[in-house]
């Protein structure tokens, strides 16, 4: 037994001698190595990663900017070749333009029918006291007549086609989205 205990502690040292010279260093280097070019591609995947995900985190805000762009009218869609906010465009298709006209033409007789009303309450209280004289009722009937027509129904005749031609998006100019050039700026009725 003695010699069997002697040979096993023999073979211990050795294993133990091998392992801590050889195999510790070998292995050390190896796994090292290993770690580095796992964590290199672990780290450059999730860079890709991340980079594609703010990419599409920028393309949606981007999109979500143009749709705000365009719904507010800092810029211009392209309809039949023919550069128009997104208002003009929706105002100027015929439903559109009829329904207004409609509303516009309903709001107008209500205004009448308040105005025959105030008329005749005007003239039972004239009697008395006279708080709101007829040519008041009908000042103020004049003045709602006058915002109704100030409503625009789509001024030019030649774009209300109805159309159904294809809306494109057009891309900002090197100046901005904003950027009208003091040609347009002059021509443009009203101004600023």
């Amino acid at each position: 037994m003695e010699v069997a205990k002697g040979f096993t502690d023999v073979l211990y040292t050795t294993m133990v001698l091998l392992f801590n010279e050889i195999f510790v260093p070998v292995m050390t280097e190896i796994l090292s190595l290993f770690y580095e070019k796992a964590m290199y591609v672990l780290s450059h995947s999730v860079s890709i990663l991340a980079y594609f995900f703010l990419i599409t985190v920028c393309k949606i805000l981007d999109s979500l900017e143009t749709m705000i762009g365009i719904f507010a009218g800092t810029e211009n869609v392209i309809v039949d070749n023919k550069p128009m906010t997104f208002m003009e465009m929706v105002f100027n298709q015929d439903a559109v333009s009829k329904g207004f006209l409609m509303i516009t033409l309903v709001a107008v007789g209500i205004c009448f029918l308040f105005t025959i009303f105030a008329i005749v309450r005007s003239m039972s209280s004239s009697t008395l006291e006279n708080k709101n004289p007829i040519s008041q009722v009908l000042k103020d009937a004049m003045k709602a007549c006058v915002s109704f027509d100030a409503v625009e129904l789509g001024s030019d005749k030649a774009d209300q086609s109805g159309h159904t031609g294809r809306v494109r998006h057009r891309r900002r100019t090197e100046h901005g989205p904003l950027h009208l050039p003091d040609s347009q700026l002059k021509s443009r009725k009203g101004g600023f």
